[in-house]
């Protein structure tokens, strides 16, 4: 977080007035309403991307500080929302910050995050970032954690305006549909998702698994996935099927140092599983969908922070896993 450091003129007995509030525009790209002018920063020691470029404004005033950035591409068709809003999230969190909240947001049709972050040194910042085709467009917020979040930081974020409008419907990361290899099987990611391949066992023919996993804003989106020993999920009993899904399960809690929570019937297609909650410490809640087609078993996986709610973006994750006929 950049701040300058203003020094405030004080006339002792002079009665404070109330600050007047202005919209300023940035670059004909967006304007915002502040009680302080904010003033262009210095960016040339600021480390940016390969083809990208920052600019950034900043204000203070009393204990509170103002902040504008605009991140800019020059080359647009390498850029997408999920890898700009991610690399956004990332760059936020520094040793011994605390994530305190964070959520989707869509603004004048413009996919955007939302975040609030405890600083070590004593400070709370609020911030919002928009992707906005060929620039990220930000906005910050900053005051002593010792104090009540004033009332100006909201009226300061929400009187950011985007100068022209996106197409999107609704908040939350766009998930696209991604081929898991060879396997005939597909699945929504938020970004191309990374392949691995393991062992089960340590027999000299080993069964194997495979894992596509994906992140998106500290959120990981897994699909796991291998054959079963059985000719196919319609000659497994239905305590057979019971005791899969156990195992399946109990295979992600060890693998994420969980505990198991809430426990249900659920239907991914045309295939009945088993959906279980999550919990990973205070700070970490996620959930496991598990379930057969044909011979295939896989357990679909996603986990974040607590802190941050996105359950349209789950939901359509858990649902999106699909098979070639």
């Amino acid at each position: 977080m950049l701040l300058l450091n203003f020094c405030a003129l004080l006339i002792a007995g002079q009665k404070k007035s109330a600050p007047i509030w202005t919209a300023q525009a940035f670059e004909g790209r967006a304007t915002i309403s502040a009680p302080v002018k904010l003033a262009k920063f210095d960016t040339a020691s600021v480390r940016v991307g390969e083809g990208e470029e920052v600019d950034v404004w900043i204000a203070k005033s009393e204990a509170n500080a103002y902040q504008v950035t605009m991140l800019k591409a020059r080359d647009t068709s390498k850029w997408k929302s999920a890898v700009l809003l991610n690399g956004f999230a990332s760059g936020l969190i520094k040793e011994g910050s605390k994530l305190i909240g964070e959520r989707d947001l869509l603004r004048q049709g413009w996919l955007g995050l939302a975040m609030t972050l405890q600083e070590q040194a004593g400070a709370t910042i609020v911030q919002r970032a928009f992707f906005c085709g060929d620039v990220l467009i930000g906005a910050a917020f900053s005051y002593p954690t010792s104090q009540q979040r004033p009332p100006e930081s909201d009226r300061f974020l929400d009187s950011l305006r985007i100068a022209t409008n996106g197409l999107h419907k609704q908040a939350g990361v766009e998930l696209t549909r991604f081929e898991l290899g060879g396997s005939g099987i597909s699945a929504l990611f938020p970004r191309k998702p990374t392949k691995y391949e393991g062992a089960l066992d340590q027999s000299a023919n080993p069964q194997k698994f495979f894992r596509y996993s994906a992140d998106f804003a500290f959120r990981s989106f897994l699909v796991f996935y291998r054959d079963t020993t059985a000719a196919g999920a319609a000659t497994i009993t239905g305590e057979q099927r019971k005791q899969i899904y156990a195992a399946a399960t109990q295979e992600i809690v060890r693998a994420f140092e969980a505990k198991e929570g809430k426990k249900r019937e659920c239907s991914v297609g045309k295939d009945a599983g088993i959906r279980t909650e999550l919990s990973m410490g205070g700070d970490m809640k996620g959930t496991v969908v598990v379930f057969l087609h044909g011979i295939h078993l896989l357990s679909v996986v996603e986990f974040g922070p607590t802190a941050y709610d996105a359950p349209s973006t789950v939901e359509s994750f858990l649902a999106s896993v699909q098979f070639k006929s």
